[in-house]
């Protein structure tokens, strides 16, 4: 990161804020951190380089970020830095600091900005059809009944799409497809 480089911490969990804009200016110094409690109490985000917020935020607002070049980190409970770049960059914070760091570092140097999501392009139409029932919740089961398709050929298309998106895990996908527009919020129980 460069010397200018300004940082957006959005949690209402002001022990979180804290904690993590310690571990940024402790390993990423120098860096201008500023922590708010609502990504909409901040009128101008394209002054920030990257943007850390919940992923509920994110989708909320993930059309500001569609139009500038300010990169959006999703603070997660469990998921890890995501291996696709055609997903914003996740970082655990309940991970111990030496992850949680590793995380960041190795997120924030391999993440490009141009995040457009044109990866869905790539993937079948079946492969998003089987997509969203994945991010619904359904089991391969029940994806190949709903579908009136084979178990196999669901495990062969859930295997492509793994393959293609470089997402591993079901609420990686949820995730893939609630930022893409697959599936709304309300989809996703």
């Amino acid at each position: 990161m460069s010397a200018s480089s300004r940082i957006l911490l959005v949690t209402p969990n002001r022990l979180v804020g804290i904690g993590l804009k310690k571990l940024l200016l402790e390993y990423f110094s120098p860096l201008d951190v500023s922590i708010v409690a609502d990504l909409g109490d901040v009128p101008e985000l394209r002054s920030f380089d990257v943007a850390f917020l919940s992923s509920d935020s994110y989708v909320l607002y993930r059309d500001r970020f569609a139009a500038i070049s300010t990169t959006p980190v999703i603070l997660t409970e469990g998921a890890g830095v995501s291996e696709s770049r055609e997903v914003p960059l996740t970082v655990n914070v309940t991970g111990t600091e030496s992850e949680i760091v590793e995380q960041v570092q190795r997120g924030l140097s391999a993440h490009r900005p141009g995040r457009g999501h044109s990866k869905a392009e790539h993937l079948s139409a079946r492969e998003v059809g089987v997509l969203r029932l994945v991010a619904r919740g359904y089991l391969n089961k029940q994806i190949a009944d709903k579908l009136s398709i084979s178990l196999h050929t669901v495990i062969s298309h859930r295997k492509n799409i793994t393959r293609k998106l470089g997402i591993k895990t079901v609420s990686g996908l949820t995730i893939y497809a609630l930022l893409n527009g697959l599936v709304s919020s309300k989809d996703v129980g």
